[in-house]
């Protein structure tokens, strides 16, 4: 077994453990041509910090960027026949669903996507994983 196989075999350790389960929807608002699909994912919550220049301390405008990415297991969007694009949505909880932004290039296990949160109020009627 060689590293490769190792890493392969870690990251879906990786995965298994820190999944979230969601419902993932094809087109918001719901309407009767909205395709569900319930789907397990990682959240990667990551704040960047914006306006200080690395390494120095001048006493520049600082902020926390909010940089939420998702993590798909990528055999199962192929298992489910489904085709990530931006504006689907992700409903994790009350009060908790993501925007698709921008799908990244899968590598050989998974797919990144770059996702916005949603205000509690935009989330109001959307369905929840079981």
């Amino acid at each position: 077994m060689g590293w490769r196989d190792i890493k392969a075999g870690m990251r879906a350790t990786v995965h298994e453990t820190f999944k979230i389960p969601a419902v993932l929807l094809s087109a918001t608002p719901l309407d009767s041509n909205t395709e569900q699909l319930a789907i397990q994912f990682r959240l990667h919550n990551h704040q960047t910090p914006l306006g200080e220049m690395p390494g120095t301390n001048f006493g520049m405008g600082e902020r926390l960027e909010e940089d939420p990415k998702i993590i798909f297991w990528k055999a199962d969007l192929e298992l489910a026949s489904w085709t990530l694009a931006r504006n689907q949505v992700l409903s994790v909880a009350t009060g908790e669903a993501y925007n698709i932004e921008f799908v990244h290039p899968h590598d050989i296990e998974t797919v990144k996507c770059s996702v916005t949160r949603l205000d509690a109020e935009d989330t109001a009627g959307l369905p929840l994983p079981a």
